[in-house]
């Protein structure tokens, strides 16, 4: 889970200041800064689950309501075919003169 790509660049965009600080400008300690990117990751790792969450409980419901549509058109083709062969059946019955 903490091994995404994902993860891990939400994780250095969340710690790029700290990163910046320690590595280019030298304000900051470098275990400081190694330690908000950690605390970064599991930020960023908790963010993205959630995310995916909410993704694919949205794409279950659009399925489910998907099948009900496909159902409710097999539904009325069907009856669409009933009444036709109702229909063909009166016409079609026995010839009194």
């Amino acid at each position: 889970m903490f091994a995404r790509y994902s993860v891990l660049l939400l994780a250095a965009l969340l710690a790029a200041p700290a990163l910046w600080q320690a590595f280019v400008v030298g304000d900051l300690d470098i275990d400081t800064a190694l330690i908000r990117y950690l605390i970064a990751v599991l930020v960023a790792a908790v963010m993205l689950a959630f995310l995916r969450m909410l993704y694919t409980t949205y794409q279950r419901i659009h399925e489910e309501h998907e099948t009900e549509r496909q159902l409710e058109e097999m539904r009325q083709a069907e009856a669409e075919r009933r009444a036709a062969a109702e229909a063909e059946a009166e016409n079609n019955g026995p010839a009194t003169a």
